[in-house]
């Protein structure tokens, strides 16, 4: 499949990224929380995406219990939270962050220089922020605000209903 994309396009330019929906539990809760019903693989390559990173010796940093029956122990593992792929993916397209994402890009996915790696960073955190704002000011223009209202203390007499009559008379 992939050599067909790549003889087609014949650009180097194609960025492969393969991923799906997280796990369930054998009883059907999907997406509790619980890392076996949370994870989701994520696999990326070509252009714009790094090398893997790799160790001669030992077990690479990323690896745990989960994935030590891999067989990959000599490859950096990257884990990223799920929100993070939208980003991941429209960075390799050259496409505009999505609105209302959280998501971060996973920097260490990414080919390139402390410089272009910098600027989609910014990008990305300006996008975040920007979504903030707007969020925020919606949340503002509809929301009930509680304001103390600090009342000047009436005189006893206006408070039960009682007159004073100019000269002290009742």
């Amino acid at each position: 499949m992939t050599t067909l994309i790549e003889e087609f396009y014949a650009d180097d330019k194609t960025a492969f990224v393969f991923t799906a929906d997280h796990g369930m539990s054998d009883f059907g809760s999907h997406g509790d929380g619980h890392p076996d019903n949370t994870r989701t693989p994520l696999i990326a390559w070509g252009s714009g995406v790094a090398k893997p990173s790799t160790v001669e010796k030992g077990i690479a940093p990323g690896h745990n219990d989960f994935s030590s029956d891999w067989d990959l122990d000599h490859i950096q593992r990257h884990d990223v939270a799920q929100a993070d792929v939208a980003a991941l993916m429209s960075y390799l397209a050259g496409l505009a962050f999505p609105v209302n994402s959280v998501g971060e890009l996973p920097l260490s996915f990414l080919a390139g220089d402390i410089t272009e790696k910098a600027e989609a960073a910014l990008v990305n955190a300006q996008a975040i922020l920007e979504m903030y704002r707007v969020k925020e000011e919606q949340k503002q223009a509809n929301q009930l605000r509680y304001s103390a209202h600090v009342r000047k203390e009436r005189s006893r007499a206006r408070s039960v209903g009682q007159v004073r009559c100019p000269g002290g008379g009742a």
